[in-house]
């Protein structure tokens, strides 16, 4: 089931329709159409139109476009300088922060937090005028607010939703039945007070962020544990993060249980994601390839 793209502003609104109206002039009266990115082409872009025939009745018309193509087109509502500024952000937080495994492997969701620098703002706000046109069902990109902090969250919904289905117990228990798995994905996609709730919940936060759960729940007990009485857990990744600054992308890096075989488990996947994305970095331009949402194969 795909759902109508949201649009909050008259001015985003216009710029969407001069987007599709520049591929297929007939939806000039468009009044609502959605993108639907998950396909089996890797070049062709299906957007669902729905199209004011000047009768009591709308009908649904479907527009193919060249992907690239449409790219082009909607970056063009950038500058050049605005375009590098963005591309420089997500190289930044891909290859420095843990988001590149969301977007192109298995973690369920990341985070990373929006400094305040005049270059991470700039390539913030240049991403924030294209966002819309590159909004997806599966794919969350967006910025939440935690205790006056700003994040960059980024959430691949369908592993989200499989974390929810294998924990569900635990989200039950954590929130009393009211975390349901749309109210999840949505407090993903907007801001609110339930992602506040989860923000606060180590457990929970922990399984999302793909820190696994038997290590989700020693970081969880340690946390209420009197200073004094905490017990060490180690760091998942041996090595210093800064040495990564030599070598990108940096593995997840979380307090774990070293000995048990989901931390080993997770050591070798991530590991074998962080190859993959490595290999494709050096092949393609990984915030143009975030733009098609699709995940290389490993």
């Amino acid at each position: 089931m795909i759902s109508p793209m949201a649009v909050k502003s008259p001015s985003i609104y216009a710029e969407l329709l001069l987007q599709i109206s520049f591929f297929h002039p007939t939806t000039l009266n468009c009044t609502r159409f959605y993108i639907q990115d998950q396909l089996k082409s890797n070049n062709i872009l299906t957007i669902y139109v729905s199209v004011d025939w000047f009768t009591e009745s709308e009908q649904e018309t479907i527009v193919r476009v060249d992907k690239k193509a449409y790219i082009e087109r909607s970056l063009s509502v950038l500058s050049k300088q605005e375009v590098q500024q963005a591309e420089d952000l997500f190289e930044f937080l891909f290859f420095f922060d843990p988001l590149a495994y969301s977007l192109f492997g298995t973690k369920p969701m990341s985070i990373a937090a929006l400094r305040s620098q005049k270059d991470m703002e700039l390539g913030w706000d240049a991403w924030k005028k294209i966002a819309p046109f590159f909004s997806s069902e599966t794919f969350v990109v967006r910025e939440h607010v935690f205790n006056g902090q700003k994040f960059v969250v980024v959430a691949n919904l369908e592993n989200v939703e499989r974390t929810y289905l294998q924990h569900k117990e635990l989200f039950d228990r954590s929130f009393g039945g009211r975390m349901t798995v749309d109210a999840l994905k949505l407090c993903l996609r907007e801001e609110g007070p339930l992602f506040q709730e989860l923000m606060r919940d180590d457990l929970i936060l922990g399984l999302l962020l793909g820190f696994g759960a038997r290590n989700a729940q020693l970081f969880f007990e340690n946390q209420r544990l009197p200073q004094k009485e905490r017990f060490a857990l180690k760091p998942f990744d041996a090595v210093h993060p800064v040495f990564y600054y030599f070598s990108p992308v940096m593995p997840p890096h979380f307090a774990c249980d070293l000995d048990s075989e989901e931390t080993k488990e997770l050591q070798h996947r991530y590991q074998k994601e962080r190859v993959a994305i490595k290999r494709l970095a050096r092949k393609e331009n990984l915030f143009m390839r975030m733009l098609y949402y699709n995940r290389p194969r490993t």
